[in-house]
């Protein structure tokens, strides 16, 4: 798992292949919250003279099929971006599913 970084540390660049975590919007009226889903690195795309306006391309998986999109990196987990860590991120369980 990459270190921790600092606020001010530049975002690691993600490698081909590697997984990563991607945050779901939610739904609109909230019935859905946005979590975090699987992804797959299927792209990177060259440096460009900005590159912190393009993100790799992702294959994320969800319950109802795959989503393919280019998406930013955010350690701050905003919902439409992906980071490497959800380790404070609580896995529900069984029991509290049903709940």
């Amino acid at each position: 798992m990459p270190p921790k970084k600092s606020a001010s540390a530049p975002l690691q660049r993600p490698k081909l292949g590697s997984t990563v975590h991607y945050v779901s919007y939610g739904s609109p009226d909230g019935t859905y919250a946005a979590e975090c889903r699987a992804a797959l690195v299927a792209g990177v795309p060259a440096i460009t003279r900005a590159p912190a306006s393009r993100g790799p391309d992702l294959a994320a998986l969800n319950p109802t099929g795959l989503f393919f999109k280019r998406v930013l990196q955010d350690d701050a987990k905003a919902p439409g971006t992906w980071h490497y860590d959800c380790a404070d991120t609580p896995t529900p369980t069984p029991d509290a599913a049903a709940a």
